[in-house]
């Protein structure tokens, strides 16, 4: 979900780099794990905050112009345990399904159960706040209840002159070279670690704020686990109609005179080990995009 007036060059960024250089790292580390005889001594996590690192550093910082970044969410597969690694504000989900093959009840919450969901990095909460403010940062609490906290960070032009703040509503990306010089924006990512039990259908989620801020979660988690456990309902139906949801959503509550960023992606996750480190195909997987508008 990118931000700035040149956040699609941020995203598209990411999107280039990111998931080949996680590969390359987990390439690397197994061929050192079996060389040495150290298989079980991955430590995953720190292969995806390097990445996130040298990502957000070597390539977004510069391809992105000033004043833009990204979020950005990896969901990782190896063996019988699953890694998310998270930065902005964006959501991942790791959903069990247990509401069989036919109940199809929107807002029921017990066809479901979360079993694991990313952070949302914004500004007030407690560690992010700490660390901003420790670099002599500025956090932006709202009046309003429902709006965001956020960091304030100067925007510079390309001359170099200060022209305006930005204020923005997360604490964690990847570009935004202007709050990361003083410390106030991190790109290190906080990576979530779930064991995945033989048993379970499971899928994961990951939505922008775009779409995950403007309905009930329940029913979008339903919606999705009807496709992919229940009677034949396309996915990539259900996926639209989330989309519709949100996007109707955001004309009645601007005028339709603005509407966020909108990505969505699912797909269903086999508890069952992998049998390579990072060839598996995934099943079923789908996702969908829809820009932002500001007129």
């Amino acid at each position: 979900d990118g931000h700035g007036a040149n956040g699609h060059v941020s995203a598209a960024a990411v999107l280039g780099d990111l998931p080949r250089r996680i590969l390359s790292l987990l390439e690397h580390a197994a061929h050192d794990a079996v060389h040495h005889n150290e298989i079980n001594r991955w430590n995953v996590p720190q292969l995806l905050t390097r990445a996130f690192l040298e990502c957000d550093e070597q390539v977004v910082v510069k391809a992105t112009p000033p004043g833009s970044g990204t979020t950005a969410i990896v969901a990782l597969k190896i063996g019988t345990t699953l890694y998310v690694a998270s930065v902005g504000d964006s959501t991942a989900m790791v959903v069990e399904w247990n509401g069989g093959a036919i109940q199809q009840h929107e807002q029921q919450q017990s066809n479901f159960r979360i079993v694991a969901e990313s952070i949302k990095h914004k500004p007030h909460l407690p560690e992010e706040r700490k660390r901003i403010e420790a670099k002599n940062g500025h956090v932006m609490i709202p009046r309003r209840a429902g709006d965001s906290s956020r960091v304030i960070i100067p925007s510079t032009s390309s001359d170099g002159d200060t022209t305006s703040d930005m204020a923005l509503a997360m604490s964690r990306c990847l570009g935004d070279k202007e709050g990361k010089i003083p410390g106030w924006l991190s790109a290190e990512p906080a990576v979530e670690t779930i064991a995945l039990e033989h048993d379970q259908q499971l899928f994961v989620l990951v939505s922008s704020d775009g779409v995950s801020d403007m309905q009930p979660t329940n029913r979008i988690l339903n919606q999705l686990g009807i496709s992919f456990f229940g009677p034949a309902v396309s996915l990539g139906r259900s996926m639209d109609a989330v989309l519709k949801t949100s996007e109707q959503r955001w004309a009645l509550e601007t005028m339709d005179s603005y509407r966020d960023d909108m990505t969505i992606l699912a797909s269903r996750i086999s508890p069952l080990p992998t049998l390579g480190v990072v060839h598996e195909r995934v099943p079923s997987i789908f996702a969908k995009r829809l820009r932002g508008n500001t007129s």
